[in-house]
C-alpha cells in the first residue's frame, strides 16, 4: 500500500525499496502484486541489478511460479550464490528435488560461485527427500571442503539426511559432533534410534 502511495505521489523507488517490496510479495497469495512490482522494476531499469534480480528469482520461486523464476535467472548477467540458491530452493520447495540437485551441480561447475550455508541446507533437504545416500556422501565431502560441517543448521540437516537414508551410525556420529544441538535435532536422533532398534542409546 505504501509502495503504491509513493508512486502516486511521484516518488521514484530505488533499489532498496524494490528489495523490500519484493520480500513482501514472496508468498503465493501475493503473486499478482509481484507481477506489478516486476513491471515497475523493468520500467526503472533495475532488472539487471544483481541484488534486485536475485530478489525477483526468490520472489517468484516462493510464489510457486518456477517458470518466471527460471526466466529471470536465465537473463541475469551476474548470477551470484543468492540467485542460484533461490532458484534451487524454489524447486526443492515445490517437490522437484531432482531439478534442485541438477541446479546445485550446475552451480558447482561455475568456478566463480561458492555455495553458502543456505545452499547446503537446501540441497541436503533435497537429498533427504530422495533418500540418495551416494549424493549425500558427495555433498558431505563438499561441505567439509568449504568448512561448513560445524555449522549448526548444516550439521542438523546432515543428521536428518543420514537418518532418512538409513545410515543411523553416521547420523549419530554427526549428532555427537554437534556442540549445541537444537530440539529438532535431538528429536530426529531419538526417533532414528528408536525406529532402528537402539533402545539403550535412546
Amino acid at each position: 500500500m505504501l509502495f503504491h502511495q509513493m508512486l502516486h505521489e511521484g516518488v521514484q523507488p530505488d533499489k532498496v525499496i524494490f528489495l523490500s517490496v519484493l520480500g513482501a510479495c514472496a508468498s503465493p497469495m501475493m503473486l499478482e502484486q509481484g507481477y506489478r512490482i516486476h513491471s515497475h522494476i523493468i520500467a526503472a531499469r533495475f532488472y539487471q541489478d544483481a541484488f534486485v534480480g536475485s530478489a525477483l528469482v526468490d520472489m517468484y520461486a516462493k510464489c510457486g511460479n518456477l517458470q518466471f523464476s527460471r526466466h529471470v535467472f536465465d537473463y541475469l548477467r551476474t548470477k551470484d550464490v543468492v540467485s542460484w540458491t533461490a532458484l534451487m530452493s524454489g524447486y526443492e520447495l515445490q517437490g522437484d528435488v531432482k531439478e534442485a540437485l541438477r541446479i546445485f551441480y550446475q552451480m558447482e561447475e561455475s568456478a566463480s560461485v561458492k555455495p553458502n550455508e543456505v545452499t547446503f541446507v537446501s540441497v541436503l533437504n533435497a537429498i533427504t527427500s530422495l533418500g540418495t545416500l551416494d549424493s549425500g556422501l558427495s555433498i558431505h565431502v563438499t561441505i567439509i571442503k568449504y568448512g561448513y560441517e560445524s555449522n549448526i543448521y548444516i550439521a542438523s540437516a546432515l543428521v536428518d539426511m543420514y537418518e532418512k537414508c538409513g545410515c543411523l551410525e553416521d547420523s549419530f556420529v554427526m549428532f555427537i559432533k554437534m556442540l549445541h544441538p537444537d530440539t529438532t535435532t535431538w528429536n530426529t536422533t531419538i526417533d532414528g534410534l528408536a525406529q532402528h532398534g537402539n533402545p539403550k542409546k535412546h
